[in-house]
């Protein structure tokens, strides 16, 4: 069952190059979808940097496309136009300051398709699958796997999920990643927290998993908004995701 992937990349084409060649020994993936939000001589498709032709050669064996954003337009936009580039029923959405774990995708589709081991039944749909937010910068990479030892609860810690997780497209025919207001620029927070209450609101939930675990490789907008005088809008977020669920 194939599963379309969203990568989006800010001053990280190193490590797409990465997860582009881990993604290869998936057996059956979909589109992979590499969002480009890096503007100026370090976009990917600024010749003759080399980033392109590096990015070519590792989805060589993979069906890819490049969206290409003349300036950084923000996780939620970024995320929703990858989203919209496939059409398979599931969803790995992957941060690109985040490595793709081989397997991973695999082990998510079980626990969404009911094939994990499920300690207790969900009294609601399962619409993603992910982590939890503290194994994302405690692991090295040599200790991230894609095993998948059963689910742990219901949760609303949802950040991790949107940075590495899968959801069943499903999701995104009744939800989509904010774009209102600060949500349409580049910022740190908050569009996470919003799907998920539209998610609750359209029955779908959300769980965890315990043994599956990746690499935080850096933390690349909140490092990169900082080295570029951006502000972070997180309070401009939070103010909007309060108006909109008060």
């Amino acid at each position: 069952m194939k599963t379309d992937v969203v990568i989006l990349n800010w001053h990280t084409w190193d490590l797409v190059v990465e997860s582009l060649l881990a993604l290869r020994q998936e057996p059956d993936p979909g589109l992979v979808t590499i969002v480009d939000q890096t503007a100026g001589q370090e976009s990917l498709a600024c010749p003759p940097s080399g980033r392109r032709e590096g990015i070519e050669e590792a989805a060589r064996d993979l069906c890819w496309c490049l969206v290409v954003n003349s300036y950084n337009r923000g996780n939620s936009i970024g995320r929703n136009q990858g989203i919209a580039m496939g059409r398979a029923p599931f969803v790995f959405l992957l941060d690109g300051d985040i490595v793709y774990v081989p397997g991973s995708i695999g082990a998510l589709r079980e626990v969404l398709t009911g094939r994990g081991t499920q300690p207790c039944a969900p009294t609601v749909r399962l619409g993603a699958a992910g982590l939890h937010p503290d194994l994302c910068t405690t692991r090295k990479r040599s200790e991230a796997s894609a095993f998948c030892d059963g689910l742990g609860n219901m949760t609303p810690a949802f950040i991790a999920p949107t940075q590495y997780g899968l959801f069943r497209r499903e999701v995104f025919k009744a939800c989509a990643f904010c774009e209102e207001g600060p949500f349409g620029e580049p910022g740190h927070g908050w569009e996470d927290d919003d799907l998920l209450r539209q998610m609750q609101a359209a029955g779908w939930g959300v769980v965890l998993c315990e043994g599956l675990k990746y690499y935080h490789e850096r933390s690349s907008s909140q490092q990169w908004l900082r080295r570029l005088g951006l502000p972070d809008k997180f309070e401009e977020r939070r103010a909007v995701f309060e108006a909109r669920w008060k």
